[in-house]
């Protein structure tokens, strides 16, 4: 999801809903505290299916062999 994110960003696409900036930034905190690999809490769960209700990510990961992103991004 992560990568998805930058792509979005990359492609200059907003999110539609702003209050999904707040999914995004928990998804980003898990990684940086070193989480990655680590089971999913209830909150990481709900960022991420959150955030891929977004139009702008699914456009991001439509573009996704632009960015070399992988299907298990998603």
């Amino acid at each position: 999801m992560l990568e998805l994110l930058e792509a979005k960003s990359d492609l200059c696409l907003e999110f539609e809903d702003k209050n999904m900036m707040n999914y995004a930034i928990s998804i980003r905190k898990h990684i940086e505290n070193g989480l990655e690999f680590a089971p999913f809490n209830s909150q990481i769960k709900e960022a991420i299916q959150k955030l891929w209700q977004d139009p702008n990510i699914r456009i991001a990961y439509e573009k996704r062999a632009d960015y070399h992103i992988h299907d298990s991004s998603s």
